[in-house]
């Protein structure tokens, strides 16, 4: 993920009823020690987070949080970060997350909205000249500046937000996409996306 210069990629998954097999999952979470909760109104919750598995190249960490309204209905988010945070044996590891979790769902591509935050020094500028000056007839806004804009592309589901500060660019990028959980690699991902994240930055 460092590589990419991505803080954080983010998978987000709403299921009901018919489209994940809920008490085949929290079973396979609980083979890992990995505990529900339920409250008083007979919501779920389950939050764990998976290492880099021992003796592999990755060098990144996952945070895997499972909603469980009482009807069934929930989401599944999923969260890469950089950095190994620890290793595991495990077969539930931040590699395997997502095929992991792909048997539990009656189609393993999924619609899915996938929130991927960058960040870069001044090697790489937004494609639109940031920040500039904003007219306002507010006296408290007299010489502000804009320093980031939110875009969203002409018939695609793509948008981001860029903003620009003294020496970095942060970049938000925003899709909704068909995932094949079954065959996601982080990586691949990452690659995947590196041409969307091109459409909003460039080379300084």
């Amino acid at each position: 993920m460092e590589d990419f210069r991505c803080d954080t990629l983010e998978m987000r998954i709403r299921f009901d009823g018919e489209n994940l097999n809920v008490d085949r999952l929290l079973s396979a979470l609980a083979e890992n020690k990995v505990v529900a909760e339920t409250d008083e109104d007979g919501d779920t919750e389950v939050f764990t987070v998976l290492g880099a598995s021992e003796g592999s190249a990755a060098n990144y960490h996952a945070h895997l949080s499972v909603d469980i309204s009482e009807d069934g209905s929930g989401t599944v988010e999923l969260f890469y970060y950089p950095g190994s945070r620890h290793r595991t044996t495990s077969s539930l590891n931040a590699e395997t997350c997502a095929p992991w979790l792909a048997d539990f769902f009656a189609d393993g591509t999924i619609a899915t909205h996938l929130h991927v935050n960058y960040t870069f020094d001044n090697s790489v500028k937004p494609v639109i000249t940031l920040p500039f000056p904003i007219a306002a007839s507010e006296p408290l806004l007299a010489g502000a500046t804009v320093s980031g804009v939110a875009l969203t592309l002409p018939n695609d589901t793509r948008g981001a937000i860029i903003q620009r500060t003294s020496d970095q660019t942060f970049l938000f990028l925003r899709e909704s996409a068909q995932i094949n959980l079954r065959e996601f690699d982080l990586i691949a991902e990452l690659n995947r996306l590196d041409a969307s994240v091109k459409l909003f930055v460039k080379d300084n």
